[in-house]
């Protein structure tokens, strides 16, 4: 058996900073490996407010020393696979309307956002019957309407009525609908607008 003999401790008294004390194997004075950066929140999810079918996006800037893993939450639960640090909701529902929370973690330490409440508004189902283009909303586009409508996109102008800015896409329907020399109605089956509108019967 060896014997080890100690002739002399030495004591002092004073500061000792993380560097010397990492050098002596010890952890620094935060309790973490020496260079670890505890990760922490530099710029917060904010709350966002949609319209059913809608889409929300929430973000989170984070530091410190890497890898940084993310985990979102919905009402203080973990959403499966929502482990980026932006989550995207896609075709936004009522049931989607919540407080939203990220949490942030590495090897120093784990950090929760602060909540981001999302409200979702319902779809504005009576406006939908009839296209933006329709002044008169009589389910049926005349060439002056269109041509007004076509204008205002062109210039990048706001419309009476949503959405603004006017789509191509509307804009394209509309001539469409006018084209057929029919009238048309709103069919929710036949997607979202504006494929939604379609042609209905024949003129009067």
């Amino acid at each position: 058996m060896n014997t080890f003999y100690v002739n002399s401790v030495q004591i002092w008294a004073g500061k000792v900073s993380d560097s010397e004390i990492a050098k002596m194997g010890g952890p620094t004075a935060a309790g973490l490996p020496a260079g670890v950066v505890p990760s922490s929140i530099s710029a917060q999810p904010q709350s966002q407010t949609v319209t059913v079918g809608g889409s929300a996006s929430f973000s989170v800037v984070a530091t410190g020393t890497t890898p940084l893993t993310y985990q979102w939450q919905f009402n203080g639960a973990n959403i499966p696979g929502a482990t980026a640090s932006t989550l995207t909701l896609n075709n936004v529902q009522a049931s989607n309307a919540g407080k939203y929370t990220a949490i942030v973690s590495n090897s120093g330490a784990s950090v929760k956002s602060q909540e981001a409440v999302l409200t979702v508004n319902p779809s504005p189902t009576s406006t939908l019957q009839f296209h933006p283009a329709d002044a008169n909303k009589d389910s049926s586009l005349s060439l002056g309407e269109v041509l007004s409508y076509a204008a205002a996109f062109k210039k990048g102008a706001d419309w009476p009525v949503d959405p603004n800015p006017i789509p191509l896409g509307y804009v394209i329907r509309g001539f469409t609908l006018y084209k057929t020399g029919e009238r048309y109605k709103f069919d929710a089956t036949a997607g979202s607008a504006p494929a939604s509108w379609v042609s209905d019967a024949a003129k009067p």
